[in-house]
């Protein structure tokens, strides 16, 4: 089995060489899944929970806490605490910080009126997010982050309402790219049906992108086809002003280069 596992990690699934396009990698990439449940299920593993109740305890107790979504910090080791890869290492900083991501991700989790997933940005409801509170400019990082979770709901709600209610192109919507994070996550999972489900939609809402919208301050966001290249301000790129002026700026293109290899690919 660790022969079988160090396979398929160095051959399949590293950040670098995780370009599936056969029916033969798919399926590698899904043994290596359920070989890692396989081992996470197992009684006598390595790491055990204690690692994450020392640190959530110590997270909470730190805490005031003003807002709340499902998960209060009273529950959060017995939710998502048991939902997380366990991770342990000689760097007291690096490990905290570890078990610190996870234990504020946690704070984002939000059920909808209908009881499904969704991840938000801001604690508190701000004036300029779309329904449930929810923003585009973060889901890809969300995505990406919450892929190693092993509860599937909480990503696999959240994608699905992100691309058919959610504000993901026009006027209000910010650079994202959830047609790579859901691609990315599948890697992990194993898991290609929602990527395959929602297939449509990512290429509708990379369409949408393509044939651009003027904002209220008469900009332009898009493609430009005499430039070769898309269009964004900085505020709705999420970067502001740190990269370049508005225009063809670095992140919205590599953001839609990424969007159509990731369609391409599904």
């Amino acid at each position: 089995m660790k022969e079988t596992l160090e396979k398929l990690w160095k051959e399949y699934l590293l950040d670098e060489c995780a370009t599936i396009l056969t029916d033969e990698e798919r399926n590698l990439t899904k043994k290596a899944a359920e070989l890692h449940e396989q081992l996470n299920t197992q009684p006598n593993r390595v790491l055990k929970e204690e690692l994450v109740r020392r640190r959530f305890d110590r997270f909470d107790f730190d805490d005031e806490e003003l807002y709340g979504n499902a998960y209060s910090n009273r529950t959060a080791r017995w939710t998502i605490g048991r939902h997380i890869p366990l991770f342990e290492c000689p760097d007291e900083d690096i490990e905290r910080t570890y078990y610190f991501r996870w234990w504020t991700y946690r704070k984002h989790l939000r059920r909808t009126a209908s009881g499904k997933w969704v991840v938000t940005e801001f604690l508190p409801k701000v004036g300029w997010s779309g329904p449930e509170n929810t923003i585009a400019c973060p889901l890809g990082h969300q995505m990406r982050e919450g892929r190693w979770i092993r509860k599937p709901e909480f990503l696999d709600d959240y994608t699905r309402f992100m691309v058919t209610k959610g504000i993901v192109n026009g006027p209000r919507s910010y650079t994202c790219w959830p047609a790579w994070g859901a691609l990315e996550r599948a890697k992990v999972t194993g898991n290609f049906a929602l990527c395959e489900k929602l297939l449509g939609d990512f290429v509708k809402n990379y369409e949408a992108w393509e044939k651009g919208w003027t904002s209220r301050r008469g900009f332009y966001t898009g493609y430009v086809s005499g430039q070769g290249l898309f269009h964004q301000t900085g505020d709705r790129e999420g970067t502001e002003h740190a990269l370049s002026p508005d225009g063809a700026r670095p992140m919205v293109n590599s953001a839609m280069w990424a969007e159509a290899t990731a369609i391409s690919r599904i």
